[in-house]
């Protein structure tokens, strides 16, 4: 799996649970599934942020202890910089497994931090010195045990650092064999050999006794389990340096030249001979050659080949979705909440557990359909739609938090300065990039908020809903993966990757979709024989009216829940050549840089279907038809209540009304300040005697973000068209006037008379 299988991760499975749609072969003109090409993210920089093989964290001198994310770009170091450092790792001495009440209340703590960075940052002069840092200490110490968590791992107890002995002299390292270059008589000659010190190599008996005092020193450091030790990794510079200079220079840029025969008027060319193993194993074949020989021997262009490997990591975390989903929520509900209850219902306390984000998620990629209240309590009772629904609370969390995400894992300076440093330095990168700094803490904070959402659907089916090893590990590694591609999507200056929104009680597209239940729908179709039907269908059929026999002939498939965003590609100008690289863009034709957008379809969306009428048919010519036609329209489907919205369950919150409350209260904050600004402007523009609050402070108007010199007309204008635009019923914002005022400080005047 191109990049995923360079950072040591999982690849495919040997039976991915894969609907027919995702099959491996071709997309557009490219022949191939997946290959190997040289990444910009360093494999081991990734291994060292703690994903995948680590069983401990461990800590280096390097390591900025502010880090969010714990040193998310690994080591740190450049491979210049190796050949002038070293590095001094310390060994954890005393770790230990978090418990989950740990867990919980990491999560909490997370959320309490984000408000009072919140409130800090809103508190103006009264902010504390040193109050960022422990939260972001803070924050760091509660990522550290969500991911412990998450791994299975362990992680440092704090009473580990106290040593009950004193710590025993450090014996005196001994002196490294080390190549030392020898220059000969001649400037062009360079020969490498041994120092004089150490050209003579240890006899049998000298390396015995060094054995033999290794193996004391490993006895006496057992006995020694609480103490911190040092080990220093030596360099051999020289050896590194030649390394680097033996390695083989990158791709050099390709000029444009000119085609050797012209293209065909509507088509791209094609490679004259390609060797047919790509269209029986194109992974085994793509894991034999190399990135260039790729290219190659196929004949397509670099972002061919990129399209490819990205829509194969989309699908691999849509397997593993599937997996997920089918491992921890396939069980039967308890009865504990369908005890008492109407039958294909549940009770109205699980609906009160789940969260005002989860709710609203919900209700925005999922649809009850003309079934009323049972429709959307069947969602939750059946196997298969529950499934579907985990699904697609985890996709549409990666669509909008991590693969729409302009940096996954920056700072706000990052993103602040992201659009002009790609601009700058588009050509000028280097062949491997660190990952951003808070990735790993990203990714804590994604896994909290699915767990939030989960761990309510969890419980239906089990007793403990509480977030064990295994649950959290498989939803980590969706995230990391999702991360991954996300950042590898940001890399391509002359691609934008577009996620195509999907909306449920729409109909199916065949051409744009894909179908989580197809098999089950393939057997469910209304238009197919009776006698090719398998038994359990026909007994379904059998059970039918002859008018609902009928009347389904019509029916359609129309989506349910959207799982998960297709990603469609675009670029500009016609086709690319052959041998176009990403640093140096070439067509096959002068004219086809500026000849429209090409688009290419990546992966289809990912749905889950059920056959019937999409809700548009219920209005006929712009009128809405009454509650018996519906009935008609819509046969046995249709229950009491019809179309009905998530929030009209009884104990669902109304997530809607609270969001309008909320920002109904922000309006009336925000004019009620604006009033309160205005008089005191007002005062200070007019000159008023006596003490002013305003007496030792500068006053700055702005409007739309810009100065404005004439204040005190401004004040005045601003505050008649708030009494302008309040009349009535005192709904409407200030939309003119003071838009903006700025109370600062001034260092010309002293607070003495």
């Amino acid at each position: 799996m191109g990049f995923f299988d360079v950072f040591g991760l999982s690849p495919y499975a040997p039976r991915p649970w894969a609907t027919p749609k995702r099959r491996r072969g071709s997309v557009g003109s490219t022949r191939t599934q997946s290959k190997r090409f040289k990444l910009v993210y360093d494999p081991k920089a990734y291994m060292n942020t703690g994903y995948g093989s680590s069983s401990s964290i461990s800590e280096t001198d390097d390591e900025e202890s502010g880090d969010a994310g714990g040193g998310g770009g690994g080591s740190g170091y450049t491979p210049t910089e190796k050949t002038e450092k070293t590095k001094v790792e310390k060994k954890v001495v005393g770790e230990g497994r978090p418990s989950q009440a740990m867990f919980l209340k990491a999560i909490q703590s997370n959320a309490n931090l984000k408000e009072a960075e919140e409130n800090w940052a809103r508190s103006g002069s009264g902010k504390k010195l040193g109050s960022l840092e422990d939260i972001r200490r803070q924050r760091l110490a509660n990522d550290r045990i969500i991911e412990a968590v998450a791994l299975g791992t362990s992680i440092s107890s704090p009473k580990a650092g106290e040593a009950s002995k004193t710590p025993k002299t450090p014996k005196t390292p001994k002196t490294p064999n080390t190549v030392t270059p020898i220059v000969s008589d001649s400037p062009s000659s360079v020969e490498v050999g041994v120092s004089e010190s150490e050209e003579t190599p240890p006899s049998e008996e000298e390396e015995e006794e060094e054995e033999e005092d290794e193996e004391e020193e490993d006895d006496d450091d057992d006995d020694d389990d609480e103490e911190e030790e040092e080990s220093v990794i030596d360099v051999d510079l020289v050896e590194l340096k030649n390394l680097l200079r033996n390695r083989k220079p990158p791709l050099p840029g390709l000029k444009n030249p000119q085609p050797t025969a012209p293209p065909p008027a509507g088509g791209k060319t094609q490679p004259q001979s390609m060797n047919p193993t790509w269209n029986i194993s194109p992974n085994i074949r793509a894991r034999i050659l190399n990135d260039k020989k790729i290219l190659a021997e196929l004949g397509e262009p670099e972002y061919a080949c990129r399209d490819v490997e990205i829509r194969d990591a989309i699908w691999q975390v849509m397997d593993k979705m599937e997996r997920f989903a089918k491992e921890h929520f396939s069980d039967e509900v308890m009865n504990s909440w369908t005890y008492g209850q109407p039958e294909g219902t549940i009770g109205e306390r699980f609906y009160q557990i789940l969260d005002f984000e989860t709710v609203k998620l919900i209700h925005c990629v999922a649809s009850g359909g003309p079934s009323g209240v049972f429709g959307w309590h069947d969602l939750f009772l059946n196997e298969k739609k529950r499934r579907a629904l985990v699904c697609a609370i985890i996709g549409k969390t990666i669509t909008e938090q991590v693969f729409q995400h302009p940096f996954f894992g920056a700072g706000k300076a990052q993103l602040h300065h992201i659009a002009a440093v790609e601009t700058k330095f588009r050509n000028h990168d280097a062949s491997k990039l660190t990952l951003p700094p808070n990735f790993k803490s990203h990714v804590n904070t994604i896994l909290s908020a699915l767990w939030v959402h989960l761990s309510p659907l969890q419980s239906l089916t089990r007793f403990r809903s509480l977030p064990p090893a295994d649950f959290l590990a498989p939803l980590h590694t969706i995230i990391t993966h999702a991360a991954l591609i996300s950042l590898h999507m940001r890399l391509d200056p002359h691609t934008v990757y577009h996620h195509e929104p999907l909306f449920k009680e729409d109909h199916f597209d065949g051409t744009r979709m894909e179908c989580f239940n197809r098999a089950d729908l393939t057997v469910q179709n209304p238009r197919n024989e009776l006698a090719k039907c398998p038994p359990a269908e026909q007994a379904r059929r059998a059970r039918l009216s002859e008018a609902e026999k009928k009347r389904s002939k019509n029916d359609g498939l129309v989506t349910n829940m959207t799982i998960l965003d297709g990603v469609t590609a675009y670029r500009l100008g016609g086709w690319e050549a052959p041998h176009s690289r990403l640093d140096n863009v070439v067509f096959e034709r002068e004219g086809y840089k500026r000849q429209g957008v090409r688009m290419r379809v990546i992966t289809h969306g990912w749905v889950f279907c059920r056959w019937g009428r999409a809700k548009s048919v219920q209005r006929v010519g712009g009128v809405a038809i009454d509650e018996e036609q519906e009935r008609r329209l819509h046969g046995d489907s249709w229950r009491e209540g019809g179309w009905m919205g998530f929030t009209d369950l009884e104990g669902v919150r109304d997530w809607l009304g609270e969001e309008r409350e909320a920002e109904r209260r922000e309006r009336e904050r925000r004019r009620v300040e604006l009033r309160g600004w205005e008089e005191e402007v007002l005062q200070a523009s007019e000159g008023e005697e006596g003490p002013s609050p305003l007496r030792s402070q500068s006053v700055s108007v702005r409007r739309g973000g810009l100065p404005v010199e004439n204040t005190g007309a401004l004040v005045v204008k601003g505050r008649s068209e708030v009494k302008k635009v309040d009349k009535g019923k005192g709904r409407a914002e200030v939309e003119r006037g003071v838009q903006d005022i700025v109370i600062e400080p001034s260092p010309e005047r002293d607070f003495d008379d």
